[in-house]
């Protein structure tokens, strides 16, 4: 659902959520999951893998905003850039209204923008040559950041439109407000509770027996 939506940030933070200690330790309960839903988590495993700085993700994003942008001259049209690339970038006029059509869902990688700033900060100097200040550094962050906003604008006039987002449940509000972070304590306490380090299936015997019922 979150793919099919694009709200990569949510599917990053599920993914994480099921490689933890605790979800990858059952063993037996892995086991008996569908081949095909397999195949389609470690497809999206790869979508947001940090291998090669986010580069799957990267494309991926890169395409969806190309499809959505209504402006050949858009900022966000062109492939993202590596963080600590020193080659100066395509410029662009600067615009205050959103380049991109929202005709769906895309909510990125939040944390990935805190990075790429940081990788852009210390990876590229203040000044160039002969004291001069270093341009290039500044487009880098503005292109980030421009991006970043271009989807926060859009989202926001996407809402007031009457769109899918404005159709929010406010019982999932509720419900994702109250969410309570576990300690890892506790999540190894519901792990075993699941299955033994002996292998035995608890949760899911329990669950066939009441399906029988």
């Amino acid at each position: 659902g979150c793919r099919r939506m694009n709200n990569f940030n949510t599917l990053l933070a599920i993914i994480s959520g099921l490689n933890m200690s605790p979800v990858t330790r059952l063993k037996q309960t892995w086991e008996i999951v569908d081949a095909k839903r397999k195949r389609q988590l470690q497809e999206l495993e790869s979508l947001v893998s940090p291998e090669h700085n986010y580069k799957q993700y990267r494309t991926a994003l890169s395409l969806l905003l190309s499809d959505q942008s209504s402006s050949p001259s858009s900022i966000t049209s062109s492939p993202a850039l590596s963080p600590t690339t020193t080659t100066t970038p395509t410029t662009s006029t600067p615009t205050n209204q959103p380049s991109l059509s929202y005709s769906r869902t895309l909510i990125p990688i939040l944390s990935l923008y805190l990075k790429d700033l940081l990788f852009i900060n210390d990876g590229n100097k203040k000044f160039v040559s002969d004291g001069l200040i270093n341009f290039a550094k500044l487009r880098m962050i503005h292109r980030s950041v421009a991006q970043f906003m271009t989807l926060t604008v859009g989202a926001r006039l996407d809402s007031t439109a009457g769109s899918v987002l404005s159709q929010v449940d406010p019982n999932v509000v509720h419900f994702a407000k109250n969410l309570k972070a576990l300690k890892e304590v506790q999540l190894i306490k519901y792990s075993n509770l699941c299955e033994t380090k002996d292998g035995v299936v608890r949760m899911v015997n329990k669950w066939n027996e009441e399906e029988k019922k």
